[in-house]
Formats: C-alpha cells, structure tokens, sequence
C-alpha cells in the first residue's frame, strides 16, 4: 500500500499537505470524531479533501470517520489505494441518484458530486441538470435523518462565466456572466 510521501511527486505535496493542516489545524479539530458522509469523494476536489483529512489523522491524529458515496469503489481503490484501503474510510457503492438508505446519522454532510462532464452537458443537459438538482434533493432528505447535520455544497466558478480581469476572485454578489451559452451544468449548480 502506497502513501503520499512514496514517490517523487508524493514528497512534492507533503509540504502542501503540512500547510494545509498548519493553516486549517482548528477547523480539522471541530470534524475529529465526527461522522462525515460525502458525496464526489472520488473526484477532483473529493479526492483531495480525503488526501487532507487522512494526512491531519496521520500527523496530527485527528479526525472525522469517513462515508464516502462512489458509483466505482474498485476504480477508486485502483486510483488511490492508500485512500481506499485507510481506515477512516469507508466506500459505499451508489450515486447521489439512489444514495444509500441505511447509513448512520452523519454530523456533517459534504455534497461535491456532480457529472463534470462536458460531453454529457451537451448530449443530455436534461439529466446533467437532473442530476445536480435530484442529487442535492437527495441530500438534503439525508439531512433529515440526522440531528442538525452541517451541510457543505460545493458549487462551481463555472456558473458565473468568465471571471473579470479586473476583480480577483469572486464575490457572491457577483453576477453570471448574461452572454454565456446556456448551460445545465451552470443552472443545475446555481
């Protein structure tokens, strides 16, 4: 079993790791011994959120036990073996479609799922748009079972369009972008 720190460009990200935890130590603290479920876990940014989280259990032994919702476990464990085969985490087979009906009350919900896939945007905007919507609906209605869940939901920059050169980063008072082509994707994540 592989770790981060094994190859070339695993020592590269230990430093990032460790500036990660150095400037996010208290918010680390407040999920250790929680219940955290997530959905997305297996994607861009799900993938590096369990990266910080095993690496804050590694060195600072905190932490949260971790569900995370993946419609491929095995593809996972293949992409990320060290992840997959850590004990705070746990891979439950489903999508944010079906999500799973027997899962234990989780303390906080962190919703990053969502078909990033332009090809599917164009081809079927109606299920990408389904998608994003039925699936945060779900989450919230596994909101219900627990008592007083912190939610996170993870949008996109992509749902305002091209960012200003002029404005470096983007408030939310900021609105989309009126000439971009219509888009499921960027509705659904509104």
């Amino acid at each position: 079993m592989g770790t981060v720190g094994d190859s070339p460009e695993g020592r590269d990200l230990v430093g990032d790791l460790d500036e990660v935890l150095e400037r996010a130590e208290a918010d680390l603290r407040s999920l250790d011994g929680r219940h955290l479920f997530v959905t997305g876990g297996t994607g861009f940014l799900g993938t590096w959120l369990l990266e910080v989280l095993v690496w804050a259990r590694r060195r600072r032994d905190v932490g949260p036990t971790i569900e995370v919702l993946t419609r491929d476990p095995e593809s996972f464990a293949t992409r990320s073996p060290h992840l997959a085969a850590d004990d705070a985490i746990c891979l439950l087979r489903g999508d944010v479609m079906t999500p799973p009906t027997s899962l234990a009350a989780p303390d906080v919900i962190l919703h990053a799922a969502t078909p990033a896939s332009a090809a599917l945007n164009d081809s079927a905007p109606t299920l990408m748009y389904d998608t994003i919507v039925d699936g945060m609906s779900n989450v919230l209605e596994l909101a219900t079972t627990a008592d007083r869940p912190r939610i996170l939901f993870t949008s996109s920059g992509a749902i305002y369009g091209r960012q200003p050169p002029d404005i470096y980063g983007l408030p939310e008072s900021h609105g989309p972008e009126k000439l971009i082509r219509p888009s499921a994707y960027h509705e659904g994540k509104r």
